[in-house]
């Protein structure tokens, strides 16, 4: 009996195993979970501040190109907003974390996290702006399979990381130049 796979099914087949892959490969690193993961959620962190930020400005650059509508801006500046919003509230979150409140802050920051990505899963169509909000999406689910391995003793080496990323003046700049309607 021959097996036939149709080209549409091959491809899911592949999608799903690459993507398999990808899981396994990516959770690798947390087994030891140690000073390697947090200093990568902080890497995370700092490349998500960034390519929002860049969304951002992007969104404002290619409105003033007339190449996307006012519409599409502003489903793409709710969406930053909203986001950038979420993440401001799990670092404001994390930082005064302690061991009595670890595993309901803990809780709350994937939560946010997760409302986060929720927030940027739009498309508009554009493939500029898709690509970079899909990436910042990618920074941050990888945030949260780091973050959710995190345990309790672990608490004095993410706390400070936490802080640092929370002074990253991008965060604030996003947020000024949504205020300012800049994007």
């Amino acid at each position: 009996m021959k097996l036939r796979i149709s080209i549409s099914n091959y491809k899911l087949l592949s999608l799903h195993m690459l993507l398999t892959v990808a899981i396994v490969i990516s959770t690798l690193p947390l087994v030891g979970c140690g000073p390697d993961s947090v200093h990568k959620l902080k890497v995370d962190l700092d490349k998500a501040a960034l390519t929002l930020n860049t969304a951002a400005k992007t969104n404002h650059a290619l409105y003033a190109a007339h190449e996307i509508s006012l519409a599409a801006r502003q489903k793409v500046a709710t969406a930053i907003y909203d986001a950038n919003e979420a993440l401001i509230v799990a670092l404001d979150v994390a930082q005064p974390l302690n061991a009595s409140t670890f595993q309901g802050g803990k809780a709350q920051i994937l939560a946010l996290l997760e409302t986060a990505v929720s927030k940027l899963n739009i498309s508009i169509g554009d493939p500029k702006i898709d690509l970079v909000l899909q990436s910042v999406i990618a920074l941050i689910n990888d945030a949260i399979i780091l973050a959710s391995a995190f345990t309790h003793s672990m608490l004095r080496d993410v706390v400070p990381v936490f802080r640092e990323v929370a002074r990253n003046s991008v965060w604030v700049e996003t947020r000024e130049l949504a205020r300012e309607g800049v994007y």
